[in-house]
């Protein structure tokens, strides 16, 4: 795992696709949404983020508490995201005994 900030961690899996999608900047949205999860206690211990890419490269990027239920969503003008979607997941844990983190992972990670 590597550390993200203070409380947050990314998988190899997640640290892989932003590499290899180019879109490091999906984290600093999931990023920018922390403080307002964390006080959902629906988003508390899971988040699901989905990036959904329009043919006119517009894009939105949702956070859902569980399917059909969304917390958030942001509307992104252009992407260069080169699939028509993508997810991570932002789950609770404990990085070393009694140190809270939150992880975002792949789904398949999971």
């Amino acid at each position: 795992m590597q550390k993200y900030n203070n409380s947050l961690f990314l998988t190899c899996g997640v640290r892989e696709f932003c590499d290899q999608k180019k879109c490091w900047w999906f984290l600093d949205v999931i990023f920018s949404y922390q403080a307002e999860a964390r006080k959902d206690p629906m988003l508390h211990d899971c988040q699901f983020w989905h990036l959904t890419v329009r043919p006119d490269r517009t894009a939105t990027v949702r956070c859902d508490r569980d399917k059909g239920n969304t917390a958030f969503s942001q509307e992104i003008p252009f992407t260069d995201f080169p699939d028509a979607e993508g997810t991570l997941w932002v789950e609770y844990g404990e990085v070393e005994e009694g140190k809270p983190c939150w992880v975002i992972l792949r789904p398949e990670e999971h």
